[in-house]
């Protein structure tokens, strides 16, 4: 009897440290979600606020062209003009990260590498972030590769290019310099992003590629939170690498290695 009574004892015992870790799990999993309801709740929010604000700048800017583009200099126009186009990239690029982030959560994320010429598309992505960058940078580009075709995703890159062109630009608010370089040697490409901006918190960085996620010293700086994330997919499909240097109030550097395919 007393063994059968410690052999119960001891089976409750097990009973009572499996209802513990289940409760633990089940109220993990309810936080997990409350969280990931609060993020979802804030990018509405926050995607709301992105779209309406480079709206607004191209429905005043056309108006003001309508009222009084005759009387205005040509100078003065053009920097309406820019304004427009600014704006129009910056939507684009908005509109392509949702579609992004949306294909990748679905597992439709099209991967389809071809022969591109990788200069000619980075120059292209600097000439976008010229719209949206202020006049106090100084974007710059090294292109120190030897062969300028590689084997890629046009679109992915493009979209890497973008979202990190772009994020130097916003990070960069008291001007500085931005730098893009391209290396490669026989095995790997390398692809460097550097600002002077801001820099990011040493504790957000192990984040930073999660959706929705956003640093704690961006202040009012614009932005969704899933750039990075589109990024990190984007890095990932091509089987590379990308990695953050940073320092407050000194800047960021994002390096990026993608293998070199035949």
């Amino acid at each position: 009897r007393t063994d059968e009574l410690a052999a119960a004892n001891t089976e409750l015992k097990e009973q009572i440290k499996q209802k513990q870790e289940f409760e633990k799990l089940l109220q993990e999993s309810l936080e997990k979600e409350k969280e990931l309801n609060q993020l979802k709740s804030r990018f509405i929010s926050t995607a709301s606020h992105e779209f309406r604000t480079p709206l607004t700048a191209i429905f005043t800017s056309t108006e003001l062209i309508q009222r009084y583009s005759q009387k205005w200099s040509e100078e003065k126009k053009a920097g309406h003009i820019e304004r427009i186009k600014g704006s129009v990239v910056y939507l684009t690029g908005l509109i392509d990260n949702l579609l992004n982030i949306s294909r990748a959560e679905a597992g439709k994320l099209l991967f389809k590498p071809e022969n591109i010429n990788l200069k000619d598309l980075c120059l292209n992505s600097i000439e976008e972030a010229k719209h949206l960058a202020a006049d106090s940078l100084d974007i710059k580009f090294n292109f120190n590769s030897r062969n300028e075709i590689f084997k890629l995703d046009h679109s992915l890159i493009h979209s890497v290019l973008q979202n990190l062109l772009s994020n130097a630009c916003k990070y960069s608010p008291e001007g500085g310099t931005i730098l893009t370089e391209v290396n490669s040697d026989t095995d790997k490409i390398f692809i460097s992003v550097a600002d002077e901006g801001i820099g990011i918190p040493e504790d957000d960085i192990p984040k930073l590629f999660e959706p929705f996620h956003r640093a704690n010293n961006i202040n009012e700086i614009r932005g969704t939170g899933l750039g990075l994330s589109i990024v990190k997919n984007a890095i990932d499909m091509h089987n590379g690498d990308i990695r953050i240097e940073s320092a407050l109030g000194k800047g960021t550097k994002f390096i990026i290695s993608l293998p070199v395919e035949e």
